[in-house]
């Protein structure tokens, strides 16, 4: 538990939950999880994505070593519409580690779409 735990969580601690899963329940979350992931990069999709203009929100944690932050530059070049975040003291599990910060970005790109808290153009941050 200890190892997942550490690659999915900034602060596995405050995850109750965890020590309540079975054996059985997380060979099947691992299961399933083995089964959704998909290829590594492909130009074939990458292409698809470029030509995709609704805005995008990519979330990355600051202490994702499953998929790092690095990794958003990525999708800001692939994806036109790319609006990217970084949140601060959460893992690979954002949305368990930093359940507040991701409901309000969320909610602040939901409603002002390309206004979205740093514009694209000069990356200011909006009051």
């Amino acid at each position: 538990h200890a190892e997942r735990a550490a690659a999915l969580f900034a602060h596995s601690e405050r995850q109750p939950i965890l020590n309540e899963l079975s054996l059985e329940i997380i060979t099947k979350q691992e299961d399933l999880v083995s089964r959704t992931i998909g290829p590594g990069r492909s130009d074939a999709f990458e292409a698809k994505l470029s030509k995709l203009h609704v805005p995008v929100l990519a979330l990355f944690g600051t202490e994702d070593f499953l998929i790092p932050p690095t990794m958003g530059k990525y999708y800001r070049e692939i994806l036109p519409n790319c609006f990217l975040m970084i949140v601060y003291d959460a893992a690979h599990a954002i949305e368990a580690d930093r359940p507040e910060a991701v409901t309000e970005l969320i909610r602040d790109f939901t409603i002002r779409k390309g206004e979205f808290i740093v514009r694209k153009n000069d990356d200011t941050i909006h009051p």
